[in-house]
């Protein structure tokens, strides 16, 4: 995987999240079960997304754990840790890690996924809901400017996420389907880094 095909894979998974913190305005709404889900336990999720970032075709699974300010992101060869402090991107094809200080920032919230499901309701509101069974669609736009310009995200009545479509800022869009989402205990922060040592066969960029 070249280095730009994993920032932008990173960009779409992050996006996905960014969503969902969008909830807390929604008391008792399917959207708000959600948003209890993700900012009171560890949440893991199963997915597939697909779309296009710039020129980079953007197809594949991914696994995510998300708790609290940290998180876990993988696919494709790529993994993404991060726990709360600092942002490790390995790719195990390439043999190369970039370590990064994880950002704060509204500007750039994008790059923390956790850190949006905890912030998003800041930078979102919902512009239209609507129904259809046990499906209920929210529609989203940004509040300012965070990378991601507008979405639609599908939940159950109980809080079950099942996917969403996304526009980013320059106009991409990425469709993401959720296959499994469940709680679990929480984890140690050890959880939410690489758990072995990079030999001399690795190349390593520390940014921080």
């Amino acid at each position: 995987m070249t280095v730009m095909a994993a920032i932008a894979e990173k960009f779409v998974l992050t996006a996905f999240v960014a969503v969902l913190s969008c909830a807390a305005a929604l008391a008792q709404s399917p959207l708000d079960r959600l948003y209890h889900a993700f900012s009171s336990s560890c949440v893991e999720l199963a997915l597939s997304y697909e779309g296009k970032l710039g020129k980079t075709l953007l197809k594949g699974e991914a696994n995510l754990l998300v708790q609290g300010d940290s998180y876990l992101m993988s696919g494709n060869g790529l993994d993404v840790f991060c726990d709360g402090e600092s942002v490790w991107t390995v790719d195990h094809d390439a043999l190369e890690v970039v370590v990064e200080t994880a950002e704060n920032g509204a500007g750039a919230a994008w790059g923390n996924p956790a850190l949006l499901i905890v912030r998003l309701d800041e930078l979102f509101y919902v512009r239209n809901a609507s129904s259809s069974g046990n499906r209920y669609r929210y529609e989203l736009s940004a509040k300012e400017d965070c990378g991601i310009k507008k979405a639609d995200v599908d939940v159950t009545s109980a809080g079950i996420l099942l996917g969403g479509e996304f526009t980013m800022s320059d106009g991409t869009a990425v469709k993401v389907e959720v296959v499994s989402m469940k709680s679990l205990m929480n984890k140690p922060s050890d959880a939410f880094r690489p758990d072995f040592v990079f030999g001399p066969d690795w190349t390593v960029t520390d940014l921080r």
